[in-house]
């Protein structure tokens, strides 16, 4: 556990590596995440939002295989994504990724709040990758975080 913790390996990356057994786009994402998020307060705001949902979601996904293979399956796409700066987020594509956050928000319970709002901002930022580049989602992620300051 120790050696996952010092490789900064996420849950939702244990998610993708486990449900598709390759690590193609894991390391597509991670590279989204540690070369361009984290290069803007906005991208790093992002990642941060990221980690204080991870917990909670987490332990939802890990024990209910539906929701680990719809969270698979959205790591994978968001991975062919960005793999190709050429790619379109499709209205399909944004369907399907706000279902997943809608549907984990109503599972986390009244406590996780603050959960629930995360996940409504992933939601909205989803909503504007509609027919937009994955540049240009980029673009967005990386100058306008996700909740107001």
């Amino acid at each position: 556990m120790l050696a996952l913790a010092q490789e900064s390996i996420c849950a939702f990356d244990l998610i993708g590596l486990q449900q598709l057994n390759r690590q193609t786009e894991v390391d597509t994402l991670r590279r989204v995440r540690d070369d361009v998020l984290a290069s803007t307060e906005a991208g790093r705001d992002w990642i941060t939002l990221v980690e204080r949902v991870e917990l909670p979601v987490a332990s939802l996904l890990f024990t209910d295989e539906d929701l680990a293979g719809r969270a698979a399956a959205l790591i994978e796409r968001a991975g062919k994504l960005f793999e190709d700066e050429q790619s379109v987020v499709s209205d399909e594509d944004v369907d399907l990724g706000r279902a997943l956050p809608a549907e984990l928000a109503e599972r986390v319970g009244a406590e996780n709040a603050q959960v629930r709002t995360d996940l409504q901002a992933v939601g909205a930022a989803l909503e504007q990758a509609r027919r937009v580049s994955t540049v240009e989602v980029l673009k967005q992620l990386t100058n306008r975080g996700p909740l107001p300051k």
